[in-house]
């Protein structure tokens, strides 16, 4: 299996998507896989929440403006 998908998260618009994705990537610089891939490396004995309170807190910036639990599915890790 090249990766898996382990979280999904929702977003109001494809440009908000775009942001959050933005965001998200300069956050989890340093447990990249390879440089130039969207992947990323849990450290061991490292709970999941290290990857998805990252990704919380990226939709979170734009709350209230938005309410990301009522709108479609964008972003993963």
């Amino acid at each position: 299996m090249e990766h898996e998908v382990v979280y999904y998260v929702k977003c109001h618009t494809a440009q908000l998507a775009k942001l959050v994705e933005s965001m998200v990537l300069v956050r989890l610089h340093k447990y990249r896989e390879v440089v130039n891939r969207d992947r990323f490396v849990l450290p061991p004995n490292t709970p999941l929440t290290l990857f998805t309170d990252v990704l919380e807190e990226a939709i979170g910036f734009f709350n209230p403006i938005l309410d990301h639990k009522q709108t479609p599915q964008c972003a993963s890790i």
